[in-house]
């Protein structure tokens, strides 16, 4: 048996055009569509998020949407999903995967702004129900670190929305919750690019090799 390989494939597969808006309907690239729910301005747009760059813009949620405390549930203006706080990030992927992990990396920056708990939702284009597959929190706050969160799911999806519910206390200015890099890593539910395997089988008669032998006496079978 030969099964296919399990390597983890980063998502998204391409480096998205920085600096497009994730608002309304988002931007779609090569079959990737980012959306968000608030943008603090275009210098801090949705694919800042995704665009394999690590820098002091990323992605920036709208302003006072969450609080100097850096609970999104005291903010003036928070954003809200499924009747929580919090303001989020999402992508819808070209095909499905099994997630295994993901990371949040913080912006390099004086005034970080970064995330320290949230959830992860899933669901299926073609669904109309998200379904709740991760909470985290806790993450370090430190400038340029990446937090891995691991999954470990086992059922494929095709959309997931990253939703932060609170970030660390903000208050040398307006609040607004920041990722630098988000970045998802997975197994395709089917894998386009996977090349397929020729197998030939050949048998042998089980008999031994007798040219290094000085005697070598026939057994007759």
């Amino acid at each position: 048996e030969f099964p296919r390989s399990k390597k983890l494939i980063k998502y998204p597969r391409v480096a998205m055009t920085s600096g497009q808006s994730g608002l309304g309907a988002g931007y779609t690239q090569d079959d990737y569509n980012i959306q968000v729910s608030t943008e603090w301005s275009s210098v801090y747009a949705a694919t800042y998020a995704v665009d394999n760059t690590f820098n002091n813009y990323g992605w920036l949620s709208g302003m006072n949407t969450y609080s100097s405390d850096g609970t999104a549930a005291n903010a003036t203006s928070p954003d809200t999903f499924q009747g929580i706080n919090g303001s989020w990030i999402n992508i819808q992927l070209p095909d499905k995967i099994v997630l295994d992990r993901f990371t949040i990396t913080n912006r390099d920056s004086s005034s970080l702004r970064n995330a320290d708990s949230g959830i992860l939702w899933a669901k299926n284009k073609t669904d109309s129900t998200w379904i709740r597959i991760h909470d985290f929190s806790d993450l370090n706050p430190a400038s340029s670190v990446t937090n891995t969160i691991h999954t470990n799911q086992v059922v494929a999806y095709d959309e997931y929305r990253l939703q932060i519910t609170k970030m660390e206390p903000y208050t040398a200015g307006t609040p607004g919750m920041a990722i630098a890099e988000w970045q998802l890593f997975g197994v395709p539910e089917y894998d386009p690019d996977a090349d397929g395997v020729d197998v030939k089988v050949t048998s042998y008669p089980n008999v031994p090799n007798t040219d290094w032998l000085e005697v070598y006496y026939d057994a007759k079978g």
